[in-house]
């Protein structure tokens, strides 16, 4: 009798082990579930901040265009509306309707990328060679700078990239 009831506490011990060790993997897994999940709404709140932060650095202002925030309400709703209009369109043409939409829409953007191109053209050559000789004094003290100083640079480069954009400069 005694060796039959040291088994069951054996065996009894055993069970609670194993499934404590369980539980633990459990949630273990469930712990690395959401750091993964966490660590992928991060990445994709940064990648999204950069994007929307890229599209307005990047995008060339156009005189006499203003962005759709900037706009009365019912403007934008209009921009909305004529926006829809354009994807329902867009969904029920052919292919040969796309193709000819697409090179109607590269003839306007090539002429858009001509006309801001034009605006450089008239530059005297000196101002193109001390931005290059700014640029790479900064290149070289980079390393050293701190963070408010490169803030400042970016901002800065910002700015006069926008201004050349807008013809301002």
């Amino acid at each position: 009798m005694k060796q039959s009831s040291t088994i069951i506490s054996v065996i009894v011990a055993a069970v609670v082990l194993l499934s404590a060790f369980a539980i633990g993997l459990y949630i273990r897994k469930v712990r690395q579930q959401r750091r993964t999940v966490e660590s992928v709404t991060a990445s994709r709140a940064v990648t999204e901040l950069k994007t929307k932060q890229a599209e307005i650095t990047t995008k060339p202002a156009r005189e006499g265009r203003r962005s759709s925030r900037s706009l009365p309400p019912e403007q934008r709703a209009q921009l909305r509306e004529q926006i829809e209009n354009i994807r329902q369109r867009w969904a029920s043409m052919s292919e040969a309707e796309r193709k000819e939409f697409r090179a109607k829409m590269l003839e306007i953007f090539d002429a858009q990328r001509r006309e801001a191109g034009s605006r450089f053209r008239g530059r005297p050559p000196q101002e193109g060679a001390r931005f290059r000789e700014e640029l790479m004094q900064t290149k070289k003290r980079w390393k050293d700078m701190s963070e408010e100083e490169r803030q400042e640079y970016r901002d800065k480069m910002r700015e006069r990239s926008n201004a050349i954009r807008q013809g301002n400069d």
